[in-house]
């Protein structure tokens, strides 16, 4: 069937099986896609949901140890703050670039 996507295959069940017709006289009962990248994409994903986490995590926990930094190297919030800055707009800004990368 020209609408059905070369990566779907056709599903074959005996009990639902027809005389004549189809071939060996079976009938597609449904379709089923096939994994273009083997089946790994899941470990992809949660790849990625653990680095947003520890990120996302780092980027709302600055707070607590932004006084000790400015303690340890004796610079101002200013110079502190900078840091967070630069990662959440570094790792806003190479997001579409990422996407382009995947395309």
């Amino acid at each position: 069937m020209w609408f059905i996507p070369k990566i779907y295959r056709f599903l074959k069940e005996r009990r639902f099986a027809m005389t004549g017709g189809a071939v060996g006289g079976r009938k597609p009962t449904g379709f089923k896609p096939i994994a273009l990248d083997g089946g790994y994409g899941w470990f992809v994903v949660l790849g990625s949901f653990l680095i947003h986490v520890f990120t996302d995590g780092f980027v709302y926990s600055f707070g607590v140890i932004a006084e000790t930094l400015v303690e340890e190297f004796h610079g101002t919030n200013t110079q502190v703050s900078l840091i967070l800055s630069l990662l959440t707009g570094l790792m806003l800004a190479t997001g579409p670039l990422a996407s382009a990368i995947c395309n």
